[in-house]
């Protein structure tokens, strides 16, 4: 689902995402008026009170949600500590039709971390995007699990299918760290890179969350769209196409008001439908956008659920390297979500 880009050969800051400002007001000049002892003996007890601080109500929230809420904290803290995961992302340099040098050196098209041989392997891009990968005299790859010959291998993107992940040795003898792979991006093809001691990877400091609760599980109908699945003409951050398939809406309550938000529909998941969305949080409590999954409706019905609690934050908020797909304007939401992850690290 994610799609990764890269305009420049390598990308050195996180895109921004700009929130308007909303409600701003006028300043007033202050007004002063002398203060009598019982009103100054009452401002001394207001001031006590707030600085002794009165805690707010934890939001209600049921076993069941709790438990919900918990169970995909785990998954989703085990994906990111996984060593393949997006934390490990390094960089994703273009393909130009011809001969494209990898390696650590300067002059190579494709730039590998340090810990790589200077000339690792030329990726040869045909004019049909067919890619023929041959390691450099001395090189030990390993594409697709198995052993590349000095003469070379062909490779695939992620076009259609699983790309070929490619091991690359260190130049030291150490253990093996840097991996890549080719990837498809509208007429775009480039090599993203995985390094298992990514600084974002190693320095990861884990989430913070919104408080669950039960009033952020909301009910929701689903509506197909008249004609038939759509396509949402969804952009990336670069303002790349990142088309999305939608079947449908669905529809919820929330203080008093209905709302409908767009579902995308994934290859490979029967069972629920992926959401991008805004809320007011966005870019301040939260990240500037937010995905969720939720449930498809059961056979031969229409009803489902919306558990915002479950709202997380996408790939491009924890590395500079991942180029997320933009909720489409209708799924702008005008209130603020209070459930699910917050801003996380240095986005704050």
């Amino acid at each position: 689902m994610f799609r990764v880009f890269r305009l420049t050969r390598h990308l050195h800051q996180a895109p921004l995402i700009i929130t308007p400002t909303v409600g701003a007001t006028r300043a007033r000049a202050p007004r002063f008026r002398a203060k009598s002892k019982h009103h100054r003996a009452m401002s001394s007890e207001l001031k006590a009170e707030h600085a002794a601080g009165t805690p707010a109500a934890a939001p209600a929230v049921s076993a069941a949600v709790l438990a919900s809420f918990n169970a995909r904290k785990e998954a989703r803290l085990k994906a990111l500590h996984h060593d393949d995961g997006w934390l490990t992302l390094c960089g994703l340099d273009w393909l130009e039709v011809g001969d494209n040098a990898v390696g650590s050196g300067e002059k190579n098209t494709v730039k590998l971390p340090e810990c790589c041989p200077a000339s690792t392997a030329i990726i040869t891009r045909a004019a049909d995007d067919s890619l023929r990968l041959v390691p450099a005299p001395g090189v030990a790859l390993v594409a697709g699990g198995a052993a590349v010959a000095p003469g070379g291998v062909e490779i695939k993107s992620d076009a259609k299918g699983p790309a070929t992940v490619v091991v690359v040795p260190n130049h030291d003898g150490t253990p093996s760290r840097v991996s890549f792979f080719v990837v498809k991006r509208d007429t775009k093809i480039g090599v993203r890179m995985k390094d298992k001691k990514n600084p974002v990877f190693v320095n990861f400091t884990g989430l913070d969350h919104f408080p669950p609760a039960d009033e952020w599980k909301v009910a929701a109908t689903y509506r197909p769209h008249p004609g038939g699945v759509k396509i949402l003409p969804t952009v990336n951050m670069y303002g790349l196409n990142d088309p999305q398939k939608s079947p449908g809406v669905l529809e919820f309550a929330h203080g008093g008001k209905l709302y409908t938000l767009d579902v995308v529909e994934e290859d490979g998941e029967a069972d629920r439908f992926f959401i991008l969305f805004k809320d007011q949080t966005c870019g301040k409590e939260s990240y500037g956008m937010r995905y969720m999954y939720c449930p498809r409706p059961p056979a031969g019905s229409d009803q489902t659920f919306i558990d915002f609690n479950h709202a997380y934050s996408p790939p491009c908020c924890f590395t500079p390297f991942a180029t997320c797909a933009i909720p489409p304007k209708q799924n702008w939401l005008p209130f603020r979500v209070t459930a699910g992850e917050k801003m996380y690290g240095a986005h704050h």
